[in-house]
């Protein structure tokens, strides 16, 4: 996590440490981690994806698929 720290900048590394909480259990760092991204770094459609996930898992269906339209729109391919 300390590249992440190093260069806030690297959308990679934030995306790792998004993954990593994610799988930690901790989804509250996860999603303010993905959703900075998705400011940040607008045209990428894995943090949309990432956040949908998380947000279908807690039952929150209309976030979810707010977020995966966020996602197309990033990438139509």
């Amino acid at each position: 996590m300390q590249i992440a720290s190093q260069k806030p900048r690297d959308a990679q590394a934030r995306f790792l440490k998004g993954l990593i909480f994610t799988e930690q259990g901790n989804t509250r760092e996860a999603v303010d981690i993905f959703q900075k991204l998705t400011q940040d770094f607008p045209d990428l459609p894995e943090p949309y994806n990432n956040l949908a996930v998380i947000y279908a898992g807690q039952g929150d269906y209309d976030k979810a698929r707010v977020l995966l339209e966020g996602a197309v729109r990033a990438m139509p391919s």
